[in-house]
């Protein structure tokens, strides 16, 4: 009897075992669709903490672990992070593209398989011209040809910034018409900033009222930290400084809080009340 309840106990084990191995081994591959859809669900991370993984060590580790949220949310951190994704395009969709919709990634490496199934590798993010990228978009935008029986792709990923990761891939003219309407809504939010720092310029020039002078500094930065946050202003007023597209979000950042502060000071008239 004891007998045949430890081969009963250890039948269960190789069971579990089995499951946990097999669950491990599986690999969720994402079917490409015409429209952009968000495939963090389908991504696989390994991090590096000390960077000095080679891409042929990241191809034979089997310590991937599968990310669950849709938007993935590494945080920040100095380490390096790989991400693995299968593509399987069943519906036979052509002119695929991988979107990465955080325009302040320091470092990006983008590796894929040729037509004769050799890694290649192209080389991006904010270390890099804008003009150097072959699409003039504020986002990291690279070509997908997956093969019918699914093709697998890595990306080494290195920021300073939070690295909040919107992946998304799909047919390429609906994601430029997606980059469109995003442009176009940042374009009512500039449009609305430029309205408020001439008006308030226009009064300051004619009273020489100190607050407004703050005023108009302080929305003048805050459009400058949104449009760096957005990749725009890499595009449109620095596209060859790597230096102002690595610091510009910290330098306005602070400008805004330096502004903000003196235009409190002057209109609570704190140095009298004080």
């Amino acid at each position: 009897m004891p007998q045949r309840i430890l081969t009963n106990l250890w039948f269960v084990s190789l069971l579990i075992l089995s499951f946990h191995v097999s669950a491990q081994n599986s690999q969720a591959v994402f079917s490409a669709e015409k429209d952009p859809v968000l495939i963090g669900k389908y991504l696989y991370l390994i991090e590096d903490a000390d960077g000095v993984l080679t891409f042929e060590e990241i191809q034979k580790a089997n310590t991937f672990r599968k990310l669950s949220d849709v938007v993935p949310n590494l945080n920040t951190s100095s380490s390096v992070f790989w991400l693995r994704f299968t593509v399987n395009d069943s519906n036979n969709i052509t002119d695929l593209v991988l979107n990465i919709a955080q325009p302040v990634l320091d470092d990006i490496t983008f590796y894929y398989p040729d037509s004769n199934g050799n890694y290649q590798k192209i080389e991006g993010g904010e270390k890099l011209s804008f003009n150097d990228r072959k699409y003039k978009e504020e986002s990291f935008i690279f070509d997908i040809n997956p093969k019918i029986e699914g093709s697998t792709y890595y990306l080494r990923i290195h920021s300073g910034e939070q690295l909040l990761l919107p992946l998304s891939i799909g047919k390429r003219q609906a994601t430029f018409e997606s980059q469109n309407n995003k442009r176009t809504l940042f374009g009512v939010y500039a449009g609305i900033i430029l309205v408020m720092f001439f008006y308030n310029f226009f009064v300051w020039a004619s009273t020489r009222d100190k607050s407004y002078m703050w005023y108009v500094l302080h929305t003048l930065f805050v459009g400058l930290t949104q449009a760096s946050l957005q990749g725009y202003a890499f595009q449109y007023l620095w596209p060859n400084s790597t230096w102002m597209a690595n610091h510009s979000i910290f330098i306005f950042t602070c400008l805004v809080s330096l502004a903000g502060i003196e235009f409190l000071k002057v209109f609570l008239h704190s140095k009298q009340n004080a």
